[in-house]
């Protein structure tokens, strides 16, 4: 089993980029994969919905899923945990993010802020020897779902697109050969427009695009062993063929894409998404480029877009 991590600021494709990769074999597309649990323990009493994003893309409940059914069983059998009666017994995120927008406590979240900044320098031992038992415990939990979603879907290749930079670096650490990152960028106009949607300023949406690329840019430039692959999400919505028969030949893999995919076409129900954006529960969709920006951006608008990062 080998881990696809993608990488990507918010608004920048990376769900897409999951159930791209998830439509062809090798890989099994997770989605958002770190708030699984959370998911479970929400559901726990009502079930989920669609309305409210808490069922699986293949638009049953989790714990119906038969996809989902085959993973909890083979975790409840290395583990002995029932993740479905009591999914707080099996943590895989860190540093208190629990569920969706958790910020954790004070004192987590100078721990998380810390060990990202360790973890980008590459300070940190590297098979994390010295790690406070808590983190050991939860990074096995991960690589635990991880084998157990291959093992349930007999595909090697494990995609999860939680885009949380600190989680990838720390799971890069505990087994480099494990992991690939895949970092995907958006255009500066598509990113911006769909930030202030969100109701950011222009000023913030093209000040937090440039601290995200100073960020990936530092962690490859210090992270010694890191196997990485880079994508912009208009080329890849624009040529998936291309795409995934250049990413598997990164992968020293054959390139196996099936027909639909050929014709730039996806069906998000036969996937099994945790979590991430609306877009995973659409069914058979057609890839195309959102280019929305090119009506809602104004003149003035793009023209101080340029200025700014030009002189970020």
């Amino acid at each position: 089993m080998k881990l696809i991590y993608i990488l990507s600021s918010a608004h920048s494709g990376s769900t897409i980029l999951d159930l791209t990769l998830g439509a062809n074999p090798p890989f099994c597309s997770s989605g958002e994969q770190r708030y699984l649990p959370w998911q479970l323990e929400r559901t726990a009493t009502s079930g989920g919905s669609l309305e409210q994003q808490t069922i699986c893309t293949c638009l049953k409940q989790f714990r119906e899923c038969g996809y989902w059914k085959n993973v909890f069983e083979i975790i409840r059998k290395k583990t002995d945990i029932d993740i479905c009666t009591a999914p707080r017994r099996f943590p895989i995120s860190f540093f208190g993010k629990f569920a969706y927008k958790d910020l954790g406590s004070f004192p987590q979240r100078v721990a998380g802020k810390l060990a990202r900044h360790l973890l980008q320098l590459d300070v940190v031992p590297r098979r994390l020897a010295v790690a406070p038992p808590h983190l050991s415990a939860i990074l096995k939990n991960n690589w635990i779902l991880y084998e157990a979603m291959a093992e349930a879907s007999g595909r090697p290749f494990v995609v999860d697109s939680s885009k949380d930079i600190t989680r990838a670096l720390l799971l890069h650490k505990d087994r480099p050969d494990k992991i690939v990152f895949l970092f995907i960028s958006r255009g500066v106009y598509g990113y911006v427009n769909s930030m202030m949607n969100q109701g950011l300023s222009l000023e913030e949406a093209v000040r937090r695009k440039d601290n995200y690329s100073a960020m990936v840019n530092q962690v490859k430039r210090n992270v010694k062993g890191l196997n990485y692959y880079e994508i912009s999400y208009e080329s890849f919505v624009k040529y998936p063929v291309q795409f995934l028969t250049e990413f598997c030949t990164f992968l020293d893999i054959p390139a196996d894409i099936n027909e639909q995919m050929k014709n730039g076409i996806l069906d998000t129900r036969t996937m099994h998404l945790v979590a991430g954006n609306p877009t995973r529960y659409r069914g058979k969709m057609q890839l195309r480029l959102d280019e929305k920006w090119r009506n809602s951006l104004t003149e003035q608008q793009i023209m101080k877009i340029n200025r700014l990062t030009k002189h970020s």
